[in-house]
């Protein structure tokens, strides 16, 4: 997501000098004096050749700085010899890649992006357009207290670990004592007293994985790592207690632990709103949803529900901002259909209307292949009596 600065420096460098040139190693340390991080391209020739594709890239990345030189002095310094792309952190050299002819725009875009960040990145308001949409889609989480007694152990520990699996995994810090931090504990469901803990996290799916160890030393650290990148972990799933009465009202309240056992009732078109109590537009929708239980009240096989989604886990695909409407077919093979038309009773009913139908044939083929499989099954008990 470009800020108001990066789409400036974007057509500034659109419009004319992409990169900005270095002479002497003088010029350089001042520059770097002024950045986080610095793209260095380290070129013979400054002005053709292979140094093309580094001034595309430039244009194209516009929330980091970048200088060119084909200064010896500077070549020399940082013991390069090759024409380079180089990333600096604090005047050293973070990651190099080198650039031949065959190196295209995008090659060195990945690279950038891929390292770009340090080894660990604390979450902030500086960085967390960075974090949420980094290359890297494997997030390991450490929530701990700055100011806690064991916190320079921890993230030494938590740093070295991170070395082992650069340009795999982001290594994310978030600060639980800091309170403008409140809104991103919430949606991870970790309370101030909870930590430390560790998290792994998937921006692709939004499933969690909590390390299953108090033990926060490099090798428990290692191995939960290894672990998810196996496919070996298991999702971490929060739930609500079950509310007293949550099946009497129009409007059958879900949490974790009873949500698939009503979602996915195959005989039953079940509705259901996942929603976050703080804000606006879900709320704004509670009236409907009394409205669509009203409408439904004598209907057999609809149900109308809601799920606080940020105080409860479900084992389904949430790429949808909130609220996020969903239905539940009345069907065996446990199918979710979204709904993104108009936040509306009619057209809401027309949507169940709809898939209502198509449910009822579905299930009616599916009760053939159902029946079929189990003749099939009592063939071959008998053939092995």
């Amino acid at each position: 997501m470009k800020t108001s600065t990066s789409i400036l420096t974007w057509l500034r460098r659109r419009e004319g000098q992409s990169a900005d040139l270095i002479t002497d190693l003088s010029q350089l340390e001042s520059f770097v004096a002024e950045d986080d991080v610095v793209v260095l391209g380290l070129f013979k020739d400054v002005d053709k050749g292979v140094v093309k594709v580094f001034y595309d890239v430039a244009a194209d990345v516009a929330d980091l700085p970048f200088v060119v030189t084909g200064s010896k002095e500077i070549f020399s310094k940082y013991n390069i010899t090759d024409e380079s792309v180089v990333l600096l952190r604090k005047s050293k050299i973070a990651e190099q890649f080198e650039i031949t002819s065959q190196t295209i725009k995008e090659d060195v875009i990945h690279f950038i992006r891929m390292y770009e960040m340090s080894l660990v990145t604390e979450y902030n308001g500086k960085t967390s357009g960075k974090i949420l949409n980094s290359l890297l889609q494997n997030h390991m989480v450490l929530f701990i207290d700055k100011t806690e007694k064991g916190f320079r152990q921890i993230y030494r520990t938590f740093k070295s670990t991170a070395k082992q699996f650069r340009g795999v995994v982001l290594f994310v810090l978030i600060d639980t004592g800091e309170p403008r931090n409140g809104r991103i504990m919430e949606y991870f469901h970790v309370r101030r007293e909870d930590a430390p803990l560790v998290r792994m996290v998937n921006l692709t799916d939004s499933f969690q994985y909590q390390l299953p160890s108090d033990q926060l030393d490099a090798q428990t650290l290692t191995d939960f790592c290894q672990s998810y990148l196996q496919g070996k972990a298991k999702p971490k799933l929060q739930s609500e207690p079950i509310p007293d009465g949550w099946d009497k009202q129009p409007v059958k309240e879900l949490v974790g632990m009873n949500f698939e056992r009503v979602a996915f009732n195959p005989d039953k078109n079940v509705l259901v709103l996942f929603y976050a109590p703080w804000c606006p537009e879900s709320r704004m929708l509670f009236i409907l949803w009394e409205e669509l239980a009203e409408h439904y009240s004598d209907s057999g096989d609809v149900v109308v529900s809601r799920i606080d989604i940020t105080a409860n886990d479900v084992h389904i695909r949430m790429t949808d901002r909130y609220p996020t409407i969903k239905l539940f077919p009345a069907v065996y093979d446990e199918r979710v259909v979204s709904y993104s038309g108009q936040k509306k009773l009619e057209p809401i009913v027309e949507f169940v209307s709809v898939e209502r139908v198509r449910a009822q044939k579905d299930k009616a083929k599916e009760e053939v292949e159902r029946k079929k499989y189990l003749d099939q099954q009592k063939s071959i008990a008998k053939e092995e009596l």
